[in-house]
């Protein structure tokens, strides 16, 4: 194996190789790993971070056999701040812009500061001293500056950072102040869902014939604008305006939420855009599918045509038409560049060319013949997985046979992996870097990208350099 030079608890670099070595080292199963084989452009973004305090990630079997998971933090320095006691965390945005870091497990949730001690926490006893809260799952909102946990009890809404019990309700937001607060159970009737404005604090009844709101697609519809989309108690879908009145007596069999002023409906084999008016706004399409980004904002449109047949084309959040579907055939990916705003595809010609296509921007790249699949925002391969191409340096490089390139992370790592489940990771360039897994990243707030890597005996976080922030030994466990 490749040696990662390191100190007891941080390491600085590894030496690089080239091609040949890389090859030398596959073929004789050094530097891999044995595990599930990964289909290109799936790798997920498994650590979160708010540019102060980066996840430690502890799964461990239970006594009963079930794996419980811990959560600790390392700062900027490589330093573990907190060890792993924590079950789950999550970044939410407060008032001015800045992200919350929270962490909760074991009856009590905290809001952490950049040197991991808690600056708000919310226990049993702020919600009822009789009974344990268990805080199973915490939801950012459901305006900004506030946050959603989960307990014994139904949801409690408190304030950020603080961790103050709130008087909002639990809902989701339909704009800068109008919360959907849903249908509830009390005393065993169902109340009907309402809208609640946050600076007012008057609420708005809703017509009679309103079931629930429309989550589009993994997007929660209304959040870009009013109208919103709502489902009818006959199964239809329709939109309501500010007042809580219905906006037309449209009514839809599929409706997304409005952005930058443009929603999508179908009525069956049909399907288009509208506007705020919802006026029929664009061409017809036979499909339309919102692309998200790792935010869950919207990025723009996965379309299909009549004339297009089984082929995808995109559409901008404007409505631009940036891939025609017949035309070309679009594949999109989650970047992992680090913005968690961006979406990538790559639009293929039938002649075998290619292009980049990021939205929401809608920008376009040449790509080299044959790069018809995005590893990455910057690395490209063809449809084996056999050749790489590296769009920031124009470099274009084979993949050792038996491997085949999976994933990749920005213009610095490519995952390979052999049909019996070998992993190991190559640099931008293809040479070997001693890495068997990358599984996340994080991104610092001086723009630096750590990523979390292994070795066969190591694991941390490492940077596009190969110098390690963290690292230790793979098979250790810090106790609380």
């Amino acid at each position: 194996m490749t040696k990662v030079a390191r100190s007891a608890v941080h390491a600085r670099g590894w030496t690089r190789l080239a091609v040949a070595a890389t090859t030398a080292a596959l073929l004789t199963g050094a530097c891999t790993e044995r595990a599930p084989i990964a289909a290109p452009g799936t790798a997920t973004q498994t650590a979160t971070a708010d540019g102060r305090l980066f996840p430690l990630v502890r799964d461990t079997a239970s006594a009963d056999g079930t794996t419980v998971r811990r959560v600790g933090f390392v700062d900027q320095s490589g330093r573990v701040v907190v060890r792993p006691t924590y079950r789950a965390h999550r970044l939410c945005p407060a008032t001015d812009g800045t992200d919350v870091l929270l962490a909760w497990g074991d009856g009590q949730l905290d809001a952490l500061d950049a040197t991991g001690e808690a600056i708000g926490t919310l226990t049993d006893t702020e919600t009822s001293p009789e009974t344990s809260l268990n805080v199973t799952t915490v939801t950012c909102g459901p305006l900004p500056g506030y946050a959603t946990a989960g307990t014994e009890q139904g949801p409690s809404v408190v304030t950020l950072p603080d961790l103050a019990p709130s008087d909002l309700p639990p809902g989701i937001a339909l704009d800068a102040a109008v919360v959907w607060v849903p249908a509830t159970e009390q005393g065993g009737r169902t109340t009907a869902p309402y809208l609640h404005d946050a600076t007012t604090g008057t609420t708005t009844r809703l017509p009679d014939d309103v079931a629930s709101l429309v989550l589009a697609d993994g997007h929660q519809a209304g959040t870009g604008g009013w109208p919103v989309p709502v489902l009818d108690t006959r199964g239809m879908q329709r939109y309501l305006d500010q007042t809580g009145s219905w906006a037309s007596t449209q009514t839809f069999t599929r409706a997304g939420g409005l952005v930058d002023g443009y929603g999508w409906v179908s009525t069956g084999p049909s399907w288009y855009f509208v506007d705020t008016t919802l006026t029929r706004t664009g061409r017809d399409w036979t499909g339309i599918v919102p692309l998200l980004a790792t935010d869950g904002s919207v990025t723009g449109y996965q379309v299909t045509s009549a004339a297009g047949g089984t082929s995808t084309g995109l559409v901008t959040v404007g409505l631009e038409v940036v891939v025609d579907p017949g035309t070309e055939s679009a594949v999109c990916n989650e970047s992992t560049a680090g913005s968690t705003k961006v979406r990538t595809c790559v639009a293929s010609a039938a002649d075998g060319t290619a292009r980049l296509v990021t939205l929401p921007e809608g920008t376009s790249t040449p790509l080299p013949t044959g790069m018809t699949t995005a590893l990455s925002d910057r690395l490209f391969t063809d449809a084996t997985g056999s050749t790489v191409h590296n769009l920031t340096t124009g470099q274009t490089f084979d993949v050792p046979a038996p491997y085949r390139a999976a994933t990749a992370w920005a213009d610095a790592y490519v995952q390979v992996v052999s049909d019996n489940g070998l992993r190991m990771v190559l640099d931008g360039s293809g040479g070997a870097t001693g890495l068997g897994t990358i599984t996340g990243q994080v991104v610092a707030a001086d723009g630096t990208v750590y990523f979390w890597a292994t070795t066969k005996n190591r694991r941390g976080y490492v940077d596009a350099a190969g110098d390690w922030l963290y690292d230790e030994a793979r098979y250790t466990v810090l106790e609380d």
